[in-house]
């Protein structure tokens, strides 16, 4: 066994003095009170001053939409393309091929409810979150309505307008729910522009049936918050200067719900995110349609029921 130089014992004692030093210096550092890093302040919606997006149920006019629309334009923006990472934990239906529109090439369904005189004929447009209900895998509540289906997955505001022009329909429906476009998110570069194409179908829309309804689109997990406020209130300057009644329904997907979300983060769950958002549909018809009705006139004074 080799022998220990006195080379060697001096090098151990250098490292021993050397730790102790470390020691003693991280624990000073864990006693001294820490200055958190500067870092610059970035916007964010839970910290602006925002003016609350009108509830469900709440009619808002078209000069307070405005206004309270108004109150973003000097926030900074983020760019169309900016993600985050979000996965949701529930289950999406595996999709069904369908046919290919011959005006856009994309997947196409133009779906038209049986007869049934004694209903109110309801159209939906929109996008891919109309899938699982057109498939069945989700059941749209009816009632006094009878529905049917105009959706087209993967569509910016553009392309739907295209798909608006060339639809038939044997007759005209009492309401006209459209339901947001949320592909511009990635197919337009800002809002304006996103904007712009959403002002021509609605105006398409408004232009071929009378009695319109416009719902957000679902947020998604894997979009900034504050790029898809910003659309949002694009289209709602939109909806508003067209006089155009509009439903936010953001509220009723708190983001830390994630079993409203399928696992890509984009597409709802068909239960339960898929079931509240047909819910929503249907309350979003059936307010317009409400609302739209005239008013039957009152009985003369004196008298206590309306006719």
């Amino acid at each position: 066994m080799p022998r220990r130089g006195r080379r060697s014992e001096g090098a151990k004692k250098r490292w021993r003095r050397l730790d102790q030093e470390d020691l003693q210096s991280a624990s000073s550092d864990r006693t001294k009170p820490r200055t958190p890093p500067t870092t610059s302040r970035v916007w964010s919606p839970t910290r602006s001053p925002l003016i609350k997006m009108s509830r469900l149920l709440e009619s808002v006019s078209p000069d307070e939409a405005l206004s309270s629309a108004t109150a973003y334009q000097e926030e900074p923006r983020e760019p169309m393309t900016f993600f985050r990472s979000g996965r949701g934990t529930w289950h999406r239906h595996r999709v069904k091929q369908w046919p290919r529109s011959d005006v856009i090439g994309l997947s196409h369904k133009l779906v038209l409810p049986a007869e049934a005189p004694e209903k109110k004929f309801a159209l939906l447009v929109g996008d891919s979150h109309l899938r699982a209900i057109v498939d069945g895998f989700v059941t749209m509540p009816e009632g006094k309505f009878s529905f049917g289906f105009h959706a087209t997955p993967g569509a910016s505001a553009a392309q739907l307008r295209r798909e608006v022009q060339k639809a038939v329909l044997p007759q005209t429906p009492e309401v006209v729910c459209l339901l947001e476009p949320s592909n511009n998110l990635t197919a337009s570069r800002t809002p304006e522009e996103a904007a712009v194409d959403f002002d021509e179908l609605l105006a398409t829309i408004c232009s071929r049936w009378p009695n319109v309804v416009v719902v957000d689109f679902p947020p998604r997990l894997v979009v900034e918050e504050s790029l898809q406020l910003l659309l949002w209130q694009a289209y709602h300057r939109v909806a508003a200067r067209r006089s155009v009644r509009y439903l936010s329904v953001a509220e009723y997907f708190p983001l830390s719900r994630l079993e409203l979300w399928s696992k890509d983060g984009v597409h709802l769950s068909d239960t339960p995110g898929m079931e509240v958002l047909a819910q929503l549909l249907w309350v979003a018809t059936y307010t317009q349609l409400e609302a739209s009705e005239p008013k039957s006139p009152c009985a003369p004074k004196g008298k206590k029921v309306c006719f």
